[in-house]
């Protein structure tokens, strides 16, 4: 399984106080400003789409919505302790399954006197309150976040699709790894009524051809985000070309031509950033007709 489905599903491991290497940030708050070090990268994207990165000085190691040029001071590992300390954060911003994992980080926050903001990223209403929390934190004042905040809200909002099929997320296409009932994506296709091909209720299904001629999928959608660049145009052949074999399987998604890519760059993360990978699907699934 590769790294960019492990905050779908909430295995990155343990957060452990240890030692790592760290970078050096190009910019940082001004002095008497909030300084944020966020071990988590869903929270951290979170603080981005809110406009708040100015305020992170310290982020984990996987820094798909945060500058590169901003301290690490962690990853899935452990915690770079030295690093921590170097950034002086006023605040540490870290997802709960990790806090209770993190031996010696609330020892640490005690001596050096920073605030531990401690959230839980678990279903789709833990992110829009981790948003809120966090806002209220930083700014409650803020229009922009609020508005990224209740755009979210909005984009989860319960509905009916107009797409009456079953329709199967490869996050992974060779083998076929799909984002089942119970991850942060089947989570949204259950508020936009739209139904997962994988029925039982499981985060993740790795699946073989057998598989996939078994759930024979109305839809294959590869979520597959980009880094950097912009979004480009893909034919279905391209994308009957990435699926390998699978490409080639008489299933209705295949024999119709309902196959679409999600190259969104925060459509993995269980963040604010879902709210374009929920409006990318609903557009998606529009275009395949019903």
């Amino acid at each position: 399984m590769s790294v960019r489905v492990m905050w779908m599903l909430g295995v990155w491991g343990v957060l452990a106080l240890g030692v790592a290497g760290c970078e050096r940030t190009a910019q940082e708050p001004g002095d008497g400003a909030m300084r944020i070090a966020v071990l988590s990268p869903a929270l951290g994207a979170t603080l981005s789409q809110m406009g708040f990165s100015r305020l992170v000085v310290g982020r984990h190691a996987y820094y798909r919505a945060l500058d590169r040029s901003i301290p690490v001071v962690g990853d899935e590992t452990g915690v770079d302790a030295e690093a921590l300390v170097r950034v002086r954060p006023t605040h540490v911003v870290i997802e709960r399954a990790s806090w209770e994992r993190s031996a010696g980080l609330a020892a640490m926050c005690d001596r050096h006197g920073w605030e531990a903001v401690v959230l839980e990223v678990d279903s789709l209403d833990d992110i829009a309150a981790s948003a809120r929390r966090l806002r209220e934190m930083i700014d409650p004042e803020d229009e922009a976040s609020r508005y990224t905040i209740e755009a979210f809200e909005r984009a989860m909002k319960p509905r009916t699709s107009a797409f009456h099929g079953r329709v199967l997320l490869l996050a992974e296409d060779d083998p076929p790894g799909a984002l089942g009932p119970a991850s942060f994506h089947g989570q949204v296709m259950e508020r936009l009524g739209i139904a997962n091909a994988i029925t039982r209720q499981t985060r993740w299904a790795q699946l073989d051809g057998e598989d996939v001629l078994r759930l024979a999928p109305d839809a294959i959608v590869l979520v597959h985000p980009r880094v950097g660049g912009v979004p480009g145009e893909v034919s279905t052949k391209e994308l009957l070309g990435r699926l390998g074999s699978i490409g080639g399987l008489d299933v209705p998604a295949v024999r119709a031509g309902r196959i679409g890519l999600i190259d969104d760059p925060l459509a993995l993360m269980p963040s604010l950033g879902l709210t374009g990978f929920s409006e990318a699907l609903e557009d998606l699934l529009a275009s395949f007709g019903d």
